[in-house]
């Protein structure tokens, strides 16, 4: 009996020992998974996160971390789907929540990114982040009163912070509020004179005002400083077109879309690009297929109205006319209604 008993305890001894040390090398995975976050080598911590979570598929905290990881990534997809899996698990793990809404909003999916900051403000309403959010989430779905009344708020709680600056004057900007717009590029560049992005927003007041070569000046600023950066470029090769001047605007272009194959933006303006060259049969193609994939991007069918009437197409000018007409869009658009009536 005795004898037994102690087989018992050794048993029960060597399966406690073999859990520990199946928890104790979980987390020191999560742990490594971590530092590697923090370093900015998120490959890395992609692969340690899925190990802790081979180990224990219920760990929320890894599943939201490797989210995190892949999102930096450009995972956007598989974020969300190890976000989810996390509030699967834990229905009241708020910062789950909130980095699933960051990445509905790269995914461009602004409801459902809105519906997960809301949960993230039920526990944090006054918070900073939230606000921020919810200003990118109400600019993205073109409800500026409300994007900017966000703003407002977290400019109040954060005056030096010069991405809400940049994105409340961006936010102006869309609104056609374009005065509001440059008092806010103004104090960015009183408080960060080398900060590329508000060159980029004063360069499309400019270009909105008609003031082309001014528009130029700010995105070479703009470019000297984040050379890199796709829209810059897309945004100086649009003043190239409207002053005519074709070769850099091609070649600006090019690089754009090179960079981001996928900013919209870029296509409509190669297609206002062989308007200029008057090869309209390239354009209509192209803007119809811009418009396929985001209809609220402006001037859109302005464009297609004019390129079907210099083709011949007046029903097809008319038909488009009437959707520019219909969008009360705040840039004005360049080229004049069709002979409809």
């Amino acid at each position: 009996m005795n004898r037994y008993l102690f087989l018992l305890f050794i048993s029960v001894l060597l399966s406690s020992c073999g859990l520990f040390d199946k928890e104790q090398r979980r987390d020191q995975l999560f742990l490594k998974g971590k530092l590697a976050l923090q370093a900015g080598e998120s490959g890395k911590a992609e692969k340690y996160f899925s190990q802790a979570i081979d180990f224990d598929p219920q760990f929320v905290e890894a599943l939201n971390n490797r989210g995190v990881a892949r999102r930096q990534q450009g995972k956007t997809g598989e974020a969300i789907d190890d976000f989810s899996q996390a509030l699967a698990l834990d229905p009241n793990f708020t910062g789950a929540y909130y980095n699933r809404s960051q990445a509905y909003l790269d995914y461009k999916e602004y409801y459902q990114s809105l519906r997960d900051i809301r949960q993230v403000e039920k526990v944090h309403a006054d918070t900073l982040p939230v606000f921020f959010t919810k200003g990118l989430i109400y600019m993205q779905l073109h409800q500026y009163e409300q994007s900017l009344k966000a703003f407002n708020t977290a400019i109040q709680k954060s005056p030096e912070n010069i991405e809400l600056w940049v994105n409340r004057a961006s936010c102006y900007y869309y609104a056609g509020q374009y005065v509001q717009a440059r008092n806010d590029v103004d104090h960015l560049l009183e408080i960060a004179p080398n900060y590329a992005y508000a060159y980029n927003v004063l360069g499309l007041i400019e270009s909105a005002e008609e003031h082309f070569h001014k528009a130029i000046s700010a995105y070479n600023e703009a470019v000297k400083l984040k050379s890199g950066e796709p829209y810059f470029l897309n945004n100086r090769a649009y003043a190239y077109i409207r002053l005519g001047d074709l070769g850099p605007a091609q070649t600006d272009l090019n690089r754009s879309i090179q960079l981001d194959p996928y900013n919209q933006w870029a296509y409509r303006n190669r297609a206002r690009l062989y308007i200029e060259k008057k090869n309209f049969a390239k354009a209509i193609t192209l803007l119809e297929r811009v418009y396929a994939k985001d209809k609220n991007i402006p001037l859109t069918t302005n464009y297609l109205s004019y390129a079907y009437a210099q083709s011949g197409d007046l029903s097809k000018a008319c038909e488009w006319w009437q959707k520019y007409e219909a969008a009360d869009e705040v840039l004005k658009g360049e080229f004049p209604e069709p002979e409809c009536r």
